[in-house]
C-alpha cells in the first residue's frame, strides 16, 4: 500500500487530523502523560490530556476504520511478484482478514478466489523462513 515509511507516516498524520485523533496515543503506551501536538493546536479532543473519555475517542477511531478501511470489507486477492521469475505471490483477504498467502506459477491462469484454495499450503511452523 505504501512505498516508503514517509508516505505511511504521512497517511497516518492525515487520518489523525481528519478524524481529530490523538497523535500521542500511537507513540505512547500510557494515557494522560501529556497533551499531544494536535491538542495544542485544537485538532485533538484531548484524550491524551484526560479531557476526553476513551469511549468518545474510540467512537471516532471506529468511524475512521469504517470509512477509510472499507476496501477490506470485500473479499479480494492481491497479486505480486513471486520468489522467482516464473511465479506470482498472492494474499487472500476474506471478510476483512488475511486468510492465506501462496504462490502460483506464471503458467497457471489466475483462478477465482474459491479455486485459490488448492494453491494454499497450511504450515504449522509459523516461523518466518528465507527464500531458497
Amino acid at each position: 500500500m505504501f512505498t516508503t515509511v514517509i508516505r505511511a507516516k504521512s497517511f497516518i498524520r492525515f487520518l489523525e487530523e481528519k478524524y481529530e485523533l490523538c497523535s500521542g496515543l500511537a507513540k505512547s503506551k500510557q494515557l494522560f502523560q501529556s497533551p499531544c501536538e494536535l491538542y495544542v493546536v485544537q485538532k485533538c479532543h484531548g484524550v491524551c490530556a484526560g479531557k476526553e473519555s476513551i469511549e468518545s475517542y474510540n467512537l471516532r477511531f471506529n468511524e475512521m476504520i469504517v470509512c477509510e478501511w472499507n476496501i477490506f470489507g470485500e473479499d479480494l486477492v492481491i497479486l505480486d511478484t513471486g520468489r522467482h521469475a516464473d511465479e506470482k505471490s498472492f494474499v487472500l483477504i476474506e471478510s476483512g482478514f488475511c486468510k492465506a498467502l501462496g504462490f502460483l506459477t506464471n503458467h497457471n491462469a489466475i483462478p477465482s478466489i474459491a479455486e485459490l484454495e488448492k494453491f494454499i499450503t497450511i504450515s504449522r511452523d509459523l516461523r518466518i523462513k528465507p527464500y531458497d
